[in-house]
């Protein structure tokens, strides 16, 4: 006997459904797959990002440091500037002192006369 007309389009319709059923099973697979994959990304994305922020404050961290060494360097080297010109200071005025000394010793011995013309 063959099968009845209502009988075959019953199986069309539900070999119809089935296959919808499986691409919708299918598309839920792969869209569940394809979030997966975004939250992966990301995942790894912000990892990345975190990484690279760690990296900028390292960086950042290190040019400070280096600031806060030149800092230091430049503040010696001008309390080292201030104490050698106090030196030379001080040696300037015993060369001074020793000057007028000489002078006061030479003119007493030389009687030398302090007129605008004479030493």
């Amino acid at each position: 006997m063959a099968p009845s007309k209502s009988s075959s389009n019953t199986e069309g319709r539900l070999q119809g459904v089935t296959e919808r059923s499986r691409t919708v099973a299918e598309n839920r697979r792969e869209l569940a797959e394809a979030r997966r994959q975004s939250s992966e990304w990301g995942r790894r994305s912000s990892e990345r990002e975190r990484v690279q922020a760690d990296e900028a404050r390292a960086i950042a961290e290190s040019a400070r440091q280096t600031a806060e060494y030149a800092r230091q360097d430049a503040a010696q080297a001008r309390a080292e500037a201030a104490a050698m010109r106090a030196r030379l200071d001080e040696q300037m005025q015993v060369v001074r002192e020793m000057h007028e000394t000489l002078l006061r010793m030479l003119r007493e011995r030389n009687k030398i006369d302090d007129g605008p013309n004479r030493v």
